[in-house]
């Protein structure tokens, strides 16, 4: 019921603004590195032991007024395992999880934002985002040993489970021009679903206009 108001009222939003002047597609390539800022460790597992990520994503940019843009977008991130290294409960810190190796994680994204941006012929263009969307985290298996005093006890795989949830979104960035067709984008985004799990991501990517 929520998201259908929500979607009513974007929908009278655009009936009631001019009509849009022009839009472009952008395709881009990066780099995202998260930041945890969730207390919740057993909900923050990818922020944690997978970083960075190597994405590729398309984003669509409707000019809607003469500073806001209407822009839905499309990433894969590829995050690539980093380490994982687990001490036991407080009765039991000579009890320690140490990962061997592990999988790499993907996760989609697919967002539609409202973005206020100057869209002079600058240089240099600041923007701030705010939004929201779907995301699907698929992780990947850890592999490592259980320890004890430092002797091998045996060897286990963590399966993280997949997480699928609704997002928003808000953060702000800056594009810059290299020329009619290529720009670099950088940004910090919060990510929320307002229960468990919420994060930062730090991006860095280049993008082609088509």
């Amino acid at each position: 019921m929520n998201r259908f108001i929500v979607l009513h009222i974007i929908i009278v939003f655009f009936s009631q603004a001019p009509a849009f002047t022009q839009s472009t597609i952008e395709v881009f390539t990066g780099i995202h590195y998260p930041a945890n800022v969730s207390q919740d460790i057993g909900n923050s597992l990818l922020e944690q032991y997978w970083k960075p990520s190597l994405d590729a994503g398309v984003r669509l940019n409707v000019h809607v007024t003469r500073s806001i843009n209407l822009t839905p977008s499309v990433f894969y991130n590829h995050y690539l395992f980093n380490k994982y290294y687990h001490v036991g409960e407080f009765s039991d810190t000579e009890r320690v999880f140490v990962a061997s190796s592990g999988e790499s994680s993907n996760v989609f994204r697919m967002m539609v934002e409202l973005r206020v941006i100057d869209q002079s012929d600058s240089f240099a263009k600041p923007y701030f985002d705010i939004g929201g969307g779907y995301v699907s985290e698929h992780m990947g298996t850890i592999h490592g040993r259980m320890e004890y005093l430092r002797y091998i006890i045996y060897s286990k795989d963590l399966k993280p489970s997949h997480v699928k949830y609704f997002a928003y979104t808000m953060g702000c960035g800056g594009i810059v021009t290299f020329s009619t067709d290529f720009i670099m984008d950088f940004s910090i985004k919060y990510y929320s679903n307002t229960t468990n799990r919420s994060y930062c991501l730090f991006y860095l990517g280049i993008g082609y206009k088509l």
